[in-house]
C-alpha cells in the first residue's frame, strides 16, 4: 500500500512541498470530524486511528477535488472505538457534556 506521512516525509521549501509515498505504515494518531446537518453539529473523535486507505476525487464541473480517508480505529483509554459528540436542537451548549 502507499502512504504518505505529513511528519519527517513533507519538506516544505516556501510555497511549494514535497510528499514521500512508500510503503510505510502512518503512525497512530488522534483525528477529530466535524459534520453539520441543517442547525445540528456532531462532533466525531477517533483517540487512536490510522489512515489504512486515501482515494482522491475531483468534481468534472468543477476544479476542487475531494480526499476519501479510511481511517481504522482502536480502542481508546474507555475501550471506545469513537466518540460522538452533539446538540440536540441546534444551540451550542454552554458546558460539558
Amino acid at each position: 500500500m502507499t502512504t504518505t506521512s505529513p511528519s519527517s516525509r513533507c519538506r516544505r521549501q516556501g510555497q511549494r512541498y514535497h510528499v514521500r509515498h512508500n510503503s510505510s505504515q502512518l503512525p497512530l494518531s488522534a483525528h477529530v470530524f466535524a459534520t453539520k446537518c441543517g442547525k445540528k453539529f456532531k462532533t466525531y473523535v477517533v483517540e487512536k486511528g490510522r489512515v489504512s486507505e486515501i482515494a482522491e476525487w475531483k468534481d468534472e464541473s468543477q476544479d476542487a477535488s475531494g480526499v476519501e480517508l479510511t481511517i481504522r480505529a482502536f480502542r481508546n483509554s474507555n475501550g471506545d472505538y469513537v466518540d460522538e459528540f452533539g446538540d440536540v436542537d441546534g444551540i451550542a451548549a454552554t458546558s460539558g457534556s
